[in-house]
């Protein structure tokens, strides 16, 4: 994980309200509201957001996020969940983007939630749109809040964290499977690790080995779109922690974009 998580002033247990809309199960581009701007407009517009704080834009460099939410093709009124949002980096990018008829849910496992927020993070829920954000704290493998479907589900440098916590990942990756609209997205990106990596490197590395992913993704029935070089680093040996900062948020790392059949 790129960022420590943080305790939560607004958490969504269940269905309730603010996650109304997120149960209809059209397919992902059926219910978008017509769109007023470009979406490159629309990005740069949620980058340059004054809401956004300083540690924020200091990532920028590094996440690239005008290219990555290029990649996700996110548009106003959809419904994205990001599994280990942590500080909520991503998460308040996507509710910029999303507006007010979309839904964008952070989720954290309990053990994350129980970290005190830093003072620049707290708030960033009620800086988004209004009733857009909702917190949700829920086990790694049992992600979703009743009910809700999504158009995107995000991972953002997490999925390393599920082997580390012991959770079931088979189940996690199904329970996302079902939550999405046909022809939902599925992104996952993480550090890389060396090919054949064990299992039990994951913990001192926070890398995983690509292939690994891949396989555990696809045997939940989802069909890769493509893999995006965007955060590739040639000069990361991948034999150093990623915590250590030995490249400071510009290790090698893979995006890998899953789609849900449209005719499941």
């Amino acid at each position: 994980m790129s960022e420590k998580p943080y305790a939560f002033g607004r958490v969504a247990l269940a269905l309730g309200p603010a996650l109304a809309g997120l149960i209809a199960c059209a397919p992902r581009d059926a219910a978008r509201p017509p769109a007023q701007e470009s979406p490159r407009a629309r990005f740069e517009a949620a980058v340059a957001d004054p809401g956004r704080p300083s540690e924020d834009r200091e990532r920028d460099a590094v996440r690239r996020p005008i290219e990555y939410l290029a990649l996700l093709g996110l548009a106003p009124g959809d419904r994205v969940l990001e599994l280990g949002a942590g500080w909520g980096y991503m998460a308040y990018l996507a509710a910029r983007v999303v507006g007010p008829n979309g839904q964008v849910v952070a989720h954290n496992p309990p053990d994350w939630a129980a970290y005190p927020a830093p003072a620049w993070s707290k708030g960033r829920a009620e800086k988004a749109p209004p009733g857009v954000w909702v917190d949700h704290v829920a086990p790694w493998d049992a992600p979703i809040p009743a009910g809700a479907r999504f158009d995107v589900v995000l991972s953002s440098f997490a999925y390393h964290e599920v082997v580390i916590a012991k959770a079931d990942r088979d189940a996690m990756n199904l329970a996302v499977y079902a939550a999405l609209v046909p022809g939902g997205l599925y992104v996952v990106a993480d550090h890389h690790a060396a090919p054949g990596t064990s299992m039990s490197e994951v913990a001192r590395l926070h890398r995983i080995d690509e292939q690994r992913v891949r396989r555990e993704i696809e045997r939940a029935g989802f069909e890769l779109v493509r893999s995006s070089p965007l955060y590739e680093n040639a000069d990361d040996a991948l034999a150093e922690p990623t915590c250590c900062e030995r490249f400071p948020g510009a290790q090698h790392r893979f995006i890998l974009l899953y789609r849900r059949p449209e005719r499941s």
